[in-house]
């Protein structure tokens, strides 16, 4: 018993009240201490004598776990009440947020334009022109390629038509392009997204990784080895370096770009993977692939040596992986397959009448025409002239 004549048992639920509610301290507030109210019947409780407290109503609110604890072994709070009083003040604390896994995590996070610090559109920095058109063309691949944007996004950001963008991007060379829009607002979008802070080329989203995958377990150094392995495949003719070709030159550096997005594969490890299928100790340095990957149209490059050669490494890995042929390269074969020159016989097609499309003679050189002539070229390559007018 205390000096004032108060008395009670930690053990014991206190008053009529529910068992398993008991107020979350057995002794008063200090405010009730000094006022020394009695819940039960308001008897004065400073004056020495003892009293049999009952448990206090609960407030209008109806959080009843501010007022009482569970009693249980391990002193565990009872759950919180699902359900709030309109009228109360206090509002539901929010679920916490799943956590993501590591393998869902998203590469990419660009800022939202609020949190970014504004650009005028005025703004003269904008106006600096410092990249080539090669350059810019480039940079717009990249950021294609990184999934921040679609083309279609893209065009509408730097506030150009699809046909001026495609003009544009089909174009070569350091010069070629500068009076295009699609270059001069270009180099205007890229800028600003540096003066932003922002990278002008957001990196790649990395691809899922497939758990217990054949390639689990190696390095990316072990991937990129077993990816430029041809094995032992041979083709006819290969040694002689007269493997006829079935592709265009676009058609190639469609799969030379989407073979280089592989982990762990550089333009130095394909350059070598090529090079072993050229003929004598001919070789394709970074230098020539990064040329030919440089232009564009069916027959532009067709002399280069990372055309012939990256076509026998792409079907001898194509062989390896036991792939069908897809449906351009159906149609190349019928077209400059195996007695296929007679009356279909275009520029493209060897010289020799072999099959196969012209690799060796440049079909891009300057040639003689007759005022009335025109040059055709179509998706699969093929040249003809064409007699205009009478």
């Amino acid at each position: 018993m205390s000096s004032s004549g108060w008395s009670w048992d930690p053990a014991r639920p206190l008053g009529d009240g529910d068992v398993n509610r008991l107020w979350p301290s057995l002794m008063p507030s200090a405010q009730n201490s000094a006022n020394g109210i009695n819940a039960t019947n308001g008897t004065n409780g400073i004056n020495g004598y003892h009293h049999s407290f009952s448990a206090p109503p609960y407030p209008d609110n109806g959080n009843e776990n501010e007022y009482a604890v569970a009693q249980s072994p391990n002193g565990a709070k009872p759950a919180e009440s699902p359900k709030q009083s309109p009228d109360s003040d206090s509002k539901p604390a929010k679920a916490p947020a799943p956590r993501k896994r590591k393998s869902d995590a998203v590469v990419i996070e660009e800022p939202s334009p609020e949190d970014l610090p504004e650009i005028p559109d005025d703004d003269p920095r904008l106006e600096e022109v410092d990249q080539s058109c090669n350059q810019i063309r480039s940079k717009i691949r990249r950021f294609i390629e990184s999934g921040v944007m679609k083309v279609g996004e893209f065009q509408t950001a730097i506030d150009v038509s699809a046909a001026s963008y495609r003009r544009f991007m089909n174009q070569t060379g350091v010069r070629q392009g500068e009076g295009s829009d699609a270059y001069l607002n270009a180099c205007r979008f890229f800028k600003k997204r540096e003066l932003q802070g922002l990278k002008a080329v957001p990196p790649k989203k990395k691809a899922r990784s497939s758990i217990g995958g054949k390639d689990a377990g190696k390095t990316d150094k072990q991937k990129a080895a077993d990816a430029v392995d041809t094995g032992d495949v041979k083709l006819e003719d290969e040694d002689e370096g007269d493997v006829p070709v079935y592709d265009t030159c676009d058609e190639l550096r469609k799969k030379i770009r989407a073979f280089l997005k592989k982990d762990g594969i550089t333009q130095a490890a394909l350059c070598r993977a090529i090079s072993t299928c050229l003929p004598g100790e001919q070789v394709v340095q970074a230098r020539q692939l990064s040329t030919f990957m440089g232009k564009s149209g069916p027959t532009e490059g067709n002399s280069s040596p990372a055309f012939y050669g990256g076509y026998v490494f792409f079907e001898k890995l194509r062989i390896k992986e036991d792939k069908p042929k897809s449906k351009f390269r159906l149609e190349m074969e019928d077209i400059y397959g195996p007695g296929r020159g007679g009356s279909k016989k275009s520029l493209s097609h060897r010289e020799d009448g072999k099959p196969g499309i012209e690799c060796k003679h440049d079909l891009n050189a300057p040639m003689f025409m007759m005022d009335n002539e025109r040059l055709s070229e179509d998706k699969h390559g093929q040249l003809h002239l064409i007699t205009v007018g009478r």
